[in-house]
């Protein structure tokens, strides 16, 4: 084997550990997101499903509007958060819907209230207490997050929270620990920590 067939194999092993070592991190940044997914489903992928103009039912609603940016300019600055970003989270007008779960309509959506059992399609972002973002749907490109409520496949505090919502609604859910995370680390959030969600939904995933 001559130099310059040597030199080219080298190089060729190079690019192909790189490309490994890429592919490697991309798939850890994928499933790694901390999204409201339970730990027996930690990475949902949303899906190109289609949606039908189905209802749901609201907490202390206080205006309807058709999406986030003509309801509540707030909560459209949120829901266009990534993770990183801080945001302000609102602390005022809650209603308590269980311990541990606080939830508040800032735009009540129209339509029948969605139920344990349907599957929805929802965009949101979740920050700690002190408004830094741990994640959201902007953060992986803005698809909707789709999950069937009340099966399980996200943490509780969602599963409860999100029961009740109009499409084109927005709602605000502080869900305490117990009905989150729990006591321990869960990727980029630590134990303990008190969650709060901006959540839209965009409407029901049609069967």
């Amino acid at each position: 084997m001559n130099k310059e067939t040597k030199v080219a194999l080298w190089a060729v092993g190079i690019v192909f550990v790189l490309v490994v070592i890429g592919a490697g991190v991309w798939i850890a940044i994928g499933h790694n997101a901390p999204t409201p997914m339970n730990d027996q489903d930690s990475d949902q992928q949303a899906q190109d499903l289609g949606m039908q103009d189905v209802s749901l039912g609201s907490i202390d609603g206080t205006q309807s509007g058709s999406n986030a940016a003509a309801g509540s300019p707030h909560a459209a600055a949120a829901l266009s958060a990534k993770a990183g970003d801080t945001i302000t989270n609102d602390t005022e007008g809650f209603s308590t819907v269980d311990a541990g779960l606080q939830a508040k309509d800032v735009v009540e959506g129209t339509g029948a209230p969605v139920a344990a059992g349907q599957t929805v399609l929802v965009k949101y972002v979740g920050s700690f207490d002190n408004g830094q973002v741990f994640d959201s749907t902007a953060t992986h490109g803005n698809a909707p997050f789709t999950f069937q409520l009340g099966a399980g496949m996200v943490i509780k505090g969602w599963d409860m929270g999100v029961v009740g919502m109009k499409p084109g609604g927005i709602r605000e859910l502080i869900i305490s620990p117990d009905l989150g995370y729990g006591p321990n680390d869960y990727g980029p959030i630590p134990g303990g920590s008190t969650l709060h969600f901006t959540v839209e939904l965009i409407g029901l995933a049609q069967q």
